[in-house]
């Protein structure tokens, strides 16, 4: 118990030194650090510093929520941790999380067909699994997936923007954002309220554990993306994430550790942020930042096997009845 009080304290020291030392970046957070054992973060705030520097991004702020606490936000630049900015696609992680809340309550099938797309079913919009045989392929669709804003809105007999501001917005205390009109992109918000929807999404204020097991695994083994966010392994251990990107003035970047309550927050005036590291291929280790990141919070860990299965299985196991060939009588949407 010394060794982890001696730890804890040791990190947070190391913060702030480091915190003083970089240009424009605030103090760490005054509440007590987490209690999960990992080392320095020192290694992801000097990834920041030097993604920015390097790409020469105006302003950029991030923030580490661990187990419900901030271990560390700063910010560089032009750009705080409160500044609104559009999180353009991490938009749909919170359009999935809507979609899973209908799926829980009844309201909706991730099997149902969407009219005017032959074999497409509501999965298939989610998943980026769209077009050509439905399920097999990942192809990112920002029209697809902005089909299910209609879904979602006749599901729930509600305007897409209020499901956000009374579904995510509200329960995640994000009271500085403000609700887009589409599935696919549109939410103003800024890194402190990100945090906030982060550590909700690892407790079961919005979604149980089924569900969010659902959400952030690919629907067939070897696809990148899952249901609104893209899913790999690291050491073993599940990494979902997504990257959203303003075509020459903005782009964010949410990671998480859903094992070990740990997730990274980024936001910049720059598309270079994921546009450089070539995002769109589904890896989020190609970045720099993502990288320093996961090798912080896990490769003190023992390495375990790689998750293995895919949504259908994990799905079928369920008491959710879910078959890949079965279609409902209402058919939601409609095509393009």
């Amino acid at each position: 118990m010394r060794g982890a009080r001696t730890g804890k304290s040791r990190l947070m020291t190391s913060l702030l030194v480091l915190s003083c030392l970089l240009p424009g970046a605030r103090l760490p957070s005054a509440k007590p650090t987490p209690s999960l054992p990992y080392p320095s973060l020192e290694p992801v705030v000097a990834s920041l510093s030097d993604l920015r520097n390097r790409l020469r991004i105006p302003g950029l702020a991030a923030a580490i929520v661990i187990d419900g606490e901030v271990a560390w936000r700063g910010h560089w630049g032009n750009l705080t941790t409160t500044t609104p900015r559009e999180i353009a696609s991490v938009t749909k992680t919170m359009a999935a999380v809507v979609a899973l809340q209908e799926v829980a309550q009844g309201q909706l099938e991730l099997q149902d067909a969407v009219a005017g797309l032959p074999g497409v079913q509501v999965r298939h919009l989610l998943s980026h699994t769209s077009v050509g045989r439905p399920g097999e392929s990942f192809l990112y669709n920002n029209a697809r997936y902005g089909i299910l804003t209609s879904i979602l809105e006749r599901s729930s007999q509600q305007q897409f923007s209020e499901l956000l501001a009374s579904r995510i917005l509200s329960p995640s205390g994000m009271h500085s954002s403000r609700p887009g009109s589409s599935s696919a992109s549109g939410v103003v918000s800024n890194v402190e309220d990100l945090t906030r929807y982060m550590a909700a999404l690892d407790g079961d204020e919005m979604l149980g554990e089924r569900e969010k097991q659902w959400m952030w695994m690919p629907i067939s083994p070897g696809l990148p993306y899952a249901l609104g966010w893209f899913s790999q392994s690291y050491a073993g251990r599940r990494v979902v994430w997504h990257y959203g990107q303003l075509n020459g003035y903005g782009s964010s970047l949410v990671v998480k550790i859903p094992a070990l309550r740990a997730n990274l927050v980024v936001l910049s005036n720059s598309s270079l942020l994921s546009d450089a590291n070539h995002l769109e291929s589904g890896d989020i280790t190609r970045s720099p930042l993502g990288r320093s990141f996961l090798a912080a919070l896990v490769d003190h860990l023992p390495e375990l096997s790689p998750f293995t299965g895919n949504g259908s299985a994990a799905i079928s196991a369920t008491n959710h009845s879910f078959s890949p060939t079965a279609k409902r009588p209402i058919v939601h949407g409609s095509g393009l």
